[in-house]
């Protein structure tokens, strides 16, 4: 499991199991971030080395990764209840914008972007869409993605990076 993660300016760490995330600087580590999930996992089924799926298909909330920070914007994702979870926090004005089941065993009606963030670019999120994605959103849900989804040819195998510009409400 990556537990690295490069946020432009400065290198992001967690540790497995760990809800604190830690940002590593030329001489430093220092915790960035304690992430507060629902249910955590209790380190003793981590010290007692639970059957790890039986933990993925638990109530229990573990495994942050992929935190990306922009615009005073925290992006993370964790494992629960056998999803993986795809969350927004304002750190601006310290709450939760939303929180989304990011993965599925299932077809989803809908598939949200912001499970599609894979790091931070010039102060943009940035996501790597592949053609099975953008021809599943065009053919399902075409109304609901940007227009440019529809010009693109899915049999090209080409894979879209797409940057995600924050805006601020009355922007």
């Amino acid at each position: 499991m990556q537990t690295f993660y490069d946020n432009g300016a400065s290198l992001y760490y967690c540790r497995n199991f760990d809800n604190t995330v830690y940002q590593l600087g030329k001489d430093s580590i220092k915790a960035r971030y304690f992430i507060d999930l629902p249910d955590p996992l209790p380190f003793s089924k981590v010290e007692e080395r639970a059957d790890e799926w039986e933990l993925v298909k638990s109530d229990y909330a573990f495994g942050i990764s992929n935190v990306y920070e922009c615009d005073s914007l925290l992006y993370f994702c964790f494992s629960k209840s056998g999803y993986i979870q795809a969350a927004l926090y304002d750190l601006a004005h310290d709450k939760q914008i939303c929180c989304v089941k990011a993965m599925q065993n299932k077809a989803a009606p809908t598939i949200p972007l912001i499970s599609m963030i894979n790091g931070v670019y010039k102060g943009r999120f940035f996501g790597v869409l592949s053609p099975d994605f953008i021809d599943y959103c065009v053919n399902n849900h075409a109304g609901e993605y940007p227009a440019l989804f529809r010009q693109y040819d899915a049999q090209s195998e080409n894979l879209v990076i797409a940057f995600y510009e924050v805006v601020k409400p009355g922007c």
